[in-house]
C-alpha cells in the first residue's frame, strides 16, 4: 500500500483496515470490503465515535457508502469460491 498515513501524521488517531491483506490475497472484492468495514463502522459508532471514509478506490467506498448490493459476476464467483 502506498502513501499510508505515518504514526506521526496518525496524531493518536485509530486508523482502520490499514495492512489487513496480505500480498497472498488474490480473492478480495467489494463484497468482503463492504462487510469488514461495515464491520469496522459498527465497532466505531458502539464507542460513540465518528467515522470517517478516505483512500482507497471508489468503487469500494460506493459500495459502502451506498449499501450497493447489486454484484457484478466476478464478485459473485469470487465469493462463492473463498468461503
Amino acid at each position: 500500500m502506498t502513501a499510508k498515513v505515518t504514526e506521526e501524521e496518525a496524531q493518536g488517531v485509530p486508523h482502520h483496515m490499514i495492512d489487513c491483506l496480505g500480498l497472498e490475497e488474490n480473492a478480495y472484492n467489494r463484497n468482503k470490503y463492504f462487510k469488514e468495514a461495515s464491520e469496522a463502522l459498527r465497532q466505531i459508532e458502539e464507542k460513540k465515535k465518528a467515522a470517517i471514509v478516505v483512500g482507497g478506490t471508489n468503487y469500494y467506498i460506493e459500495t459502502l457508502l451506498f449499501n450497493l448490493k447489486k454484484l457484478t459476476e466476478r464478485d459473485s464467483s469470487s465469493d462463492s469460491e473463498s468461503e
